[in-house]
C-alpha cells in the first residue's frame, strides 16, 4: 500500500509545483504588465503638442480634491491651458487608449483559446467587418442628410451604427454554424471569412459611391483613430468591457479544459455549447464596442495574446488579464507615437500598429512554427 501511494503523492507533489510555477510567472507578467501601463500612461500625459509637468495629474487631482497643498499644486500650479488640455482632451485620450487597447488583447486572447488556434484573431468571428460596413453605411447617410440630421447626430451615428453592425454579423455568423448537434467552431471561423469579403466589399462600394468628404471619412475611420476620445466614449467602452471582460474571465478554467478538445472538455463537465456562446457573445461586444469609436486597428488582439502565451502559458486564469494589460499598455504606447512621430500632423494609428505588428508577428511565426507544426 505504502509504495503504491508513493506516486500518487509525488505527481500532486509535482502538480502543486508547477501550479506554484505558472502562478508566479503569471503574478510577475502581469506586475511587469501594469508597470508598463502606467509609465505608458504617464509618458502620454506628458508629452504632446502642449507639454504638461510629469505629475500634472496628481496636481490636476489634487485640485479637484481640494488637497492642492498636498501635492503642491500652487507651487507653481497648473495654468488654464494646461487644465483644460489635460480635462477635455489628453487624460480622456490616454485612459480611452488604454480600455480599447485591453479590450483588443483580451477579446483576442478570448477568440484564440475559443479556436485553440494561437495564431487566431478576433477578426475572424466577423465584428470589426461588420463595425467597418455598419460606420460607413452612417458616414454615406451622414454626407446624404447633412442638413436634416446636423453635425452631432452625425458624428453620433458613427459608433452606434458601428456596434450594431458588428453584433449583427456575429450574431449571423453564430447562427449560421449553430445546428442540431451544437455550434462549430470550423463553420464559423469559415464563414467568417466569407462575411469579412462581402463586409469589406460593401465598404468598396460605399468609398466608389461617395463623394470627396465622405470618402476621406471613411478612409480615415478604416485606418483608425483615438482622436474622438471623449468621457462619454470612455464611459461606454469601459462599461461593456467590465461587463465583457468578467463574462470571460468566468470562462477561464472552461477554457482550459477545450484546450483538450471539445469532447474531452465535455466529459470533464464543460457544457461546450454554453461555454461557446459565452465567449462568442462577450468577445464580440467588447470588441465592437472598442473599434466602434476608434476604427479599425490591427495586430493588437493577434500579436499580444500570442506573446503573452509564450510566458505565461496557455492557462486563461493567467493568460486572459496579462493579455489586457498589455493590450493596454501597447495602444497607449503606439497612440503617444501616433500623436508625435509626425507632429503636429498626426499618424492613423491603425498604420501604427500594423508597422508593428507585422513584423513582430512574422518574427513570432518563424520561431514558433514547429510547434505549430510548420515544417520549414
Amino acid at each position: 500500500m505504502t509504495v503504491s501511494a508513493q506516486p500518487s503523492r509525488q505527481t500532486q507533489r509535482r502538480a502543486r509545483l508547477a501550479e506554484r510555477l505558472v502562478a508566479s510567472r503569471g503574478g510577475v507578467a502581469l506586475l511587469v504588465g501594469v508597470c508598463a501601463l502606467v509609465a505608458a500612461m504617464i509618458v502620454a500625459t506628458h508629452v504632446g503638442a502642449l507639454r504638461t509637468p510629469w505629475d500634472a495629474p496628481l496636481r490636476l487631482l489634487g485640485e479637484l480634491l481640494g488637497l492642492d497643498r498636498l501635492f503642491g499644486v500652487d507651487e507653481p500650479g497648473l495654468t488654464a491651458g494646461q487644465r483644460a488640455v489635460l480635462l477635455n482632451l489628453r487624460i480622456p485620450r490616454v485612459l480611452f487608449a488604454a480600455v480599447v487597447g485591453a479590450a483588443l488583447g483580451l477579446s483576442g486572447a478570448a477568440v484564440q483559446g475559443l479556436f485553440r488556434n494561437p495564431l487566431a484573431a478576433p477578426e475572424v468571428i466577423g465584428a470589426s467587418a461588420g463595425a467597418a460596413c455598419g460606420a460607413v453605411i452612417a458616414i454615406m447617410l451622414v454626407s446624404w442628410f447633412t442638413i436634416p440630421l446636423g453635425p452631432t447626430a452625425g458624428l453620433a451615428m458613427r459608433p452606434v451604427f458601428a456596434f450594431v453592425g458588428a453584433v449583427a454579423v456575429t450574431a449571423a455568423l453564430y447562427r449560421f454554424a449553430t445546428g442540431e448537434h451544437g455550434t462549430s467552431v470550423l463553420t464559423m471561423l469559415l464563414a467568417g471569412i466569407a462575411a469579412n469579403a462581402l463586409m469589406m466589399s460593401v465598404v468598396g462600394l460605399a468609398s466608389f459611391l461617395s463623394d470627396d468628404a465622405a470618402l476621406r471619412d471613411i478612409t480615415l475611420w478604416m485606418l483608425g483613430s483615438l482622436s474622438s476620445a471623449t468621457w462619454a466614449s470612455l464611459g461606454i467602452v469601459s462599461l461593456v468591457l467590465l461587463v465583457g471582460g468578467a463574462w470571460l474571465m468566468r470562462s477561464a478554467s472552461a477554457l482550459d479544459l477545450l484546450l483538450l478538445g471539445e469532447a474531452e472538455a465535455g466529459h470533464l463537465g464543460t457544457d461546450v455549447p454554453a461555454l461557446k456562446r459565452r465567449v462568442i457573445v462577450a468577445s464580440s461586444l467588447v470588441l465592437s464596442a472598442a473599434i466602434a469609436f476608434v476604427g479599425l486597428i490591427s495586430f493588437v488582439g493577434l500579436v499580444v495574446p500570442h506573446m503573452v502565451r509564450l510566458v505565461v502559458g496557455p492557462g486563461h486564469r493567467w493568460l486572459l488579464p496579462v493579455s489586457a494589460v498589455s493590450g493596454a499598455a501597447l495602444l497607449t504606447f503606439a497612440d503617444t507615437l501616433a500623436r508625435t512621430i509626425a507632429a503636429p500632423a498626426e499618424l492613423p494609428i491603425g498604420v501604427l500598429t500594423a508597422l508593428i505588428g507585422g513584423p513582430v508577428f512574422l518574427l513570432l511565426l518563424r520561431s514558433t512554427r514547429r510547434e505549430l507544426g510548420v515544417t520549414p
